[in-house]
């Protein structure tokens, strides 16, 4: 037992900062590569919402095709709840 500890005593402190650097960049890693994947789907979805976004107001921007003119810069409105 004596022997154990007085190795532990001669050990320097300095020994842990290498170690952990080294296992913060593995963690770091296994993160990244875990959450990737997830990462890019999900940029994907997005492009696609953009792109569907700007495909809709895109549409609305046009003029109304029955040439009524627009109220108040709005188109005319249809359905039951048209006054």
């Amino acid at each position: 037992m004596g022997c154990a500890a007085h190795r532990e005593a001669d050990m320097s402190a300095w020994w842990w900062l290498p170690i952990d650097i080294v296992a913060w960049c593995g963690l770091s890693l296994m993160v990244g590569l875990w959450l990737g994947p997830a990462l890019r789907r999900s940029s994907r979805a997005r492009e696609a919402l953009d792109a569907h976004v700007r495909e809709t107001l895109a549409r609305r921007e046009e003029p109304p095709k029955d040439g009524l003119p627009l109220k108040d810069g709005l188109p005319p409105e249809d359905g039951p709840r048209a006054a």
